[in-house]
């Protein structure tokens, strides 16, 4: 509720920017009570709709006056009806008009495109079909948020390295040859695990304690190095395994992108093997197995240390 009525009020307190301030020196308690005397007599959670506009106001720095809070009840009636996420007439076919004006301003295949939306999600229903059934915008939003995520493990590192030398190889940025393309390679491929396991953790923290954080005085930025960040401390030190040990083993990409002055562990692997160098294949894959378990180990035995601590 809190993103839609961070916009909502973007735009309330622009149509009411005449407004007198608001006194100074109101609680928590009497700033809600003033939200929620200008709320509808029939909504039926005016307490939380006082909470969370209340909430907005404050992390949007939008002084508490009576035009300003007027307006964002009245955009708010007048976007939502006061729904937290409203059905949207008609939004399947608006959304796809939209991804076809995108494809074509971007060039893609229309034949590329529909192999992507063809693929299962998570939900284990194509992307399609999820479209095709999507009726709030919040679940449009997730739809392209899962897709954005999942599109890297449906193409090839070899597909993707081609892609990146054309990219990168003429015009006022030339990366190839170098390290950087390497890194870019690998953020386009290894993104998925950072996501998912951050997102799983962020869906699982209860939005009010954010919410209490703001209420009781901290910015939206201190909230989220202090609060948010400790809390998915769990999810980004998973997804940052999984991205050292897919990076770290990688080949598909980096055959075709790597120069002479940047030999990756598995290009030598691999260059090894195909010669008569199995002497040498098997040393640089023991110095890949200790280079991939020791962070492991010592990421372990903090946790371990912790656990002990906490009882």
């Amino acid at each position: 509720m809190r993103s839609a009525l961070a916009a909502v009020i973007v735009v309330a307190s622009l149509l009411a920017g005449c407004a007198a301030p608001s006194a100074p020196g109101l609680t928590i308690e009497q700033a809600r009570a003033k939200v929620a005397a200008k709320l509808p007599d029939k909504l039926a959670d005016r307490a939380g709709w006082a909470a969370d506009i209340h909430a907005a106001m404050e992390s949007l720095r939008v002084e508490l006056t009576e035009g300003n809070i007027c307006a964002v009840v009245a955009v708010t009636e007048q976007e939502s009806g006061f729904q937290v996420d409203p059905v949207v007439p008609n939004l399947a076919q608006a959304a796809w008009k939209e991804i076809e004006t995108q494809r074509e301003k971007a060039g893609i295949p229309s034949l590329a495109l529909q192999a992507a939306l063809s693929l299962n999600s998570t939900t284990g229903r194509s992307y399609r079909e999820r479209i095709d059934a999507a009726r709030t915008e919040q679940e449009l939003s997730r739809i392209f948020e899962d897709f954005v995520g999942m599109v890297p493990f449906a193409v090839s590192g070899t597909i993707l390295a081609i892609g990146l030398i054309i990219a990168f190889n003429s015009g006022p940025l030339i990366l190839t040859g170098g390290w950087l393309i390497l890194v870019i390679a690998y953020v386009v491929r290894k993104l998925p695990f950072a996501i998912r396991s951050s997102s799983a953790i962020v869906h699982q923290l209860d939005p009010s304690l954010e919410e209490a954080s703001i209420n009781l005085g901290v910015s939206p930025s201190k909230t989220f190095a202090t609060l948010t960040v400790p809390l998915m401390a769990s999810g980004l030190v998973g997804g940052l395994v999984l991205v050292w040990i897919t990076a770290a083993s990688e080949l598909s990409a980096t055959i075709v992108l790597y120069a002479s002055g940047w030999v990756t562990t598995t290009v030598v692997m691999y260059h090894a093997i195909e010669g008569t160098g199995a002497g040498l294949a098997a040393a640089a894959a023991a110095v890949l197995i200790l280079v991939t378990a020791i962070p492991l180990l010592l990421i372990n035995r903090r946790i371990n240390k912790q656990e002990s601590t906490v009882i």
